[in-house]
């Protein structure tokens, strides 16, 4: 690449115009446009072929009409190291963009835009998390995810300077990567979908705003989808400014909110095998967070799709079973609000005693910006409280142990194994259908949770000051 050309993207990337940067390089807009669809094409690595550096044997990749990587393998971890060749091949930069993510890195490559995110992620301790899980995880599946790291970091060697071209826009280049950047990954999809954080910040900003009575209770009333807060008069739209047209709709359009899956028996199908249907409602993005893939060889034969970083087949099939999962929405966090002394300095009262905490400072690189100390992150040695606000916790087992189980082709008794499989997870909790080729089928919620104090979850905060507000035993 010609440092024009880097001098080019790094304008775009940087925000200037089409035009500013022809203006620049004194060309025209469709000599532009010939430059930028050269450079795509310099950079569009995708393509079926055959891998022999970095792995025992030859492992082939296929890609199908629609792009959908076969990739096939004699051992897992050759598998592995394809995959993770394939979904770089695919998605380097989305990768690269879910890890810092995690790691609360998306600073130091967008600037300020990212210390919302960052500071979130650091202060909660996603980062932390993945790492202690990568010590808990089992032999087998740290060497799966060391195999995927080789494949992603083979890719990277082989790009040389024709990187996918987001890391010319933004002028970085993507460091190696690791095991723990698949369960930083994973950590901040498990806080997405259970974090949950302005719903339970919210109700308490409002009691401390309102106090305790009938408004306070108001505000925490659902509202009816046909009902307006809004009093006559309070809106007033744009002047001079058109309605947008909208589509017709038959239904309400909200009738169907939310993630769902169902399993069919095959008592009840015409072909006597069973149907499953799997409808995870994840927000729709340009590019999406699922990938698609085949593995086939040594343990597994297995299509269907994950996470992208995820190494595993979180809904899809194999030669005995078919499988999806779905989030199930129950309430995971409580806030706590600790009560400390200016006579006790650096402690937290707890049962009549003043206990020491621990300060964990970090540091957020901002890109053309001054560094941001983070150290909010006030940790008492109840940590068991700790470990439920920030995520399945430091003690869970990454929910790619759970996935490699359903994935592997050794599991001869799937039926059997499944279900006590599930039942056992130390995953954030959701809901697994899975249908078996022998007419089994089973719906049901895997994952544990803890018992909340006092009976039930609670609205705003609540007083850590005594053991009765700890959360209890899964």
């Amino acid at each position: 690449m010609t440092t024009s050309d880097q001098n080019r993207l790094g304008r775009l990337g940087s925000g200037d115009s089409i035009e500013a940067v022809c203006d620049a390089a004194g060309i025209d807009r469709a000599e532009f446009d010939r430059w930028w669809t050269e450079t795509i094409q310099q950079r569009g690595h995708v393509k079926s072929g055959r891998i022999t550096a970095g792995v025992e044997s030859d492992v082939s990749i296929h890609r199908d009409s629609n792009g959908i990587p076969h990739i096939h393998a004699k051992t897992d971890r050759d598998l592995f190291f394809g995959y993770g060749w394939a979904m770089a091949e695919d998605r380097l930069f989305q990768l690269d963009w879910l890890r810092r993510k995690g790691h609360g890195r998306l600073s130091e490559i967008i600037g300020a835009d990212g210390l919302e995110v960052d500071t979130v992620s650091r202060t909660v301790g996603l980062n932390r998390i993945a790492a202690a899980e990568w010590e808990r995880l089992p032999a087998e599946v740290q060497q799966l995810l060391e195999a995927f790291s080789d494949g992603i970091n083979s890719f990277i060697g082989d790009c040389g300077d024709k990187l996918p071209i987001e890391f010319d826009l933004l002028k970085y280049r993507p460091e190696p990567w690791s095991p723990v950047d698949c369960l930083a990954i994973e950590v901040e999809f498990r806080w997405y979908l259970t974090g949950r954080f302005p719903v339970i910040c919210m109700p308490e900003l409002a009691k401390r705003t309102l106090g305790e009575g009938p408004l306070l209770r108001e505000y925490l009333l659902g509202e009816e989808d046909q009902e307006s807060i809004l009093h006559p008069g309070d809106y007033k739209p744009l002047a001079g400014e058109p309605p947008e047209p909208i589509g017709e709709t038959v239904a309400d359009p909200d009738a169907s909110t939310g993630s769902n899956n169902w399993v069919v028996s095959g008592r009840r199908t015409t072909t006597g095998a069973p149907l499953l249907a799997s409808d995870p409602h994840i927000a729709f993005e340009a590019v999406s967070c699922w990938y698609e893939a085949h593995l086939c060889g040594g343990s597994f034969n297995v299509a269907g799709m994950t996470y992208v970083g995820m190494p595993a087949i979180m809904f899809g099939r194999n030669e005995q079973a078919a499988w999806g999962i779905t989030n199930n929405i129950c309430s995971l966090r409580d806030l706590y609000q600790e009560r400390t002394d200016d006579s006790q300095p650096g402690c937290f009262e707890y049962d009549g005693q003043w206990e020491r905490a621990r300060e964990v400072t970090e540091t957020i690189t901002v890109r053309d910006g001054a560094p941001v100390r983070v150290h909010r992150s006030i940790l008492t040695q109840r940590s068991n409280c700790r470990r439920h606000f920030a995520g399945s916790g430091e003690r869970t087992r990454s929910r790619l142990v759970e996935l490699a189980r359903y994935d592997s082709r050794r599991m001869a008794d799937f039926a059997a194994r499944h279900e006590p499989c599930i039942q056992r997870q130390r995953t954030s909790r959701g809901d697994a259908a899975l249908a078996c080729a022998d007419v089994f089928t089973r719906a049901r919620r895997h994952g544990r949770s803890d018992w909340f104090p006092r009976g039930g979850p609670h609205s705003g905060s609540q007083s850590f000051r005594t053991s009765l507000s700890t959360w209890l035993g899964s």
